[in-house]
């Protein structure tokens, strides 16, 4: 999966990846309990790490490892990058035919048709042919043309996620349009931390953080804290911090067009684009989400990253690309 979008940051804490500091992990003794388990493991694109206190370090260690292969299950089904993913079957069959898919990809369209609709149609699975368009999809950062305008209107009649077709009783699923894609990065990493998550607390672990690259899920809390403390850098300068907060039993993921982008004629073009236009969205430098599940944060920090009429509900940080910040009265 595509996890570019968030790589950001340097690790400049004890526990830092793309995208948000983790500052809080205390230091424990041998002797202390509940002992803590640190384990990073490279799946979906980058590296995972995840953070767990229990009171079996084999127990721990047992569970880290049935979360991993998780994780592992679910790239090779959601991959745009594997040929043989189910993702790439369904897009090689686009216009022709729907077919067979793993109940974690059937579950996951369906939410996404859910998250486009609430976003305004600005999250958007089927937004890959307008990746490919722009050159995303190149090993090159540097493009010799901008898309056409004429270009751009005919791959936006593409990229309707009307085209998606789900059919829940036969377990399969297709693309109407033979010119539509899917691409399931900016939610299938929310997915899989979810799972893993699960996972975690199906064995009895019940106090860890999973941090995928910024995609953050926080449960429980480390040993003498209320929470987990979650910093947000600077876009520009990740040495200075944004902004502060403590989580717990929360998602956190947060989404930037700065750092993956297309170069043509000296001017940067980032990689998160706008359905409605085709064009790379400029309206943010980055927009954190804070809900429930990972999958929500992982979906609505790209649709808000595009739509600026962001829920009142929602506990968000948002960097405008003038560098001011705005945040939720939630947080």
């Amino acid at each position: 999966m595509e996890s570019s979008r968030r790589n950001f940051l340097k690790q400049t804490a004890c526990f830092a990846f793309n995208g948000l500091i983790l500052n809080n992990v205390p230091l424990l003794s041998a002797q202390t309990r509940p002992a803590l388990v640190e384990r990073a493991f490279y799946t979906m694109g980058t590296i995972v790490k995840i953070s767990a206190y229990g009171e079996s370090v084999r127990n721990i260690h047992r569970a880290i490892t049935k979360a991993q292969q998780e994780f592992q299950r679910l790239d090779s089904a959601m991959s745009v990058f594997i040929s043989d993913s189910h993702v790439s079957l369904i897009n090689k069959a686009a216009g022709k035919n729907e077919v067979p898919v793993d109940q974690s990809v059937i579950d996951i369209l369906r939410s996404a048709k859910i998250f486009c609709e609430k976003t305004g149609g600005a999250f958007n699975i089927c937004i890959e042919p307008m990746m490919r368009l722009w050159g995303f999809r190149n090993e090159s950062k540097t493009i010799t043309r901008l898309p056409s305008d004429r270009e751009l209107y005919r791959t936006v009649e593409t990229i309707s996620i009307n085209h998606l077709v789900i059919n829940d009783g036969e377990n399969t699923a297709g693309l109407s349009h033979e010119g539509s894609a899917i691409d399931l990065g900016g939610i299938a990493v929310g997915y899989a931390v979810d799972r893993a998550a699960m996972i975690l607390k199906s064995e009895g672990i019940e106090n860890f953080l999973i941090n995928h690259s910024g995609d953050i899920m926080a449960t429980g809390t480390p040993p003498d804290q209320n929470g987990w403390t979650i910093s947000i850098p600077d876009p520009q300068n990740p040495s200075e911090i944004i902004k502060s907060f403590s989580i717990r039993n929360q998602a956190v993921s947060t989404s930037g067009n700065y750092e993956s982008y297309v170069a043509f004629d000296d001017k940067r073009f980032g990689h998160i684009l706008d359905p409605q236009t085709g064009y790379p969205s400029d309206r943010m430098l980055s927009f954190t989400a804070i809900c429930s599940t990972a999958m929500e944060a992982d979906a609505y920090s790209t649709g808000y990253f595009c739509n600026g009429n962001i829920p009142a509900e929602m506990a968000y940080i948002a960097v405008t690309s003038d560098l001011k910040v705005f945040n939720s009265a939630n947080i």
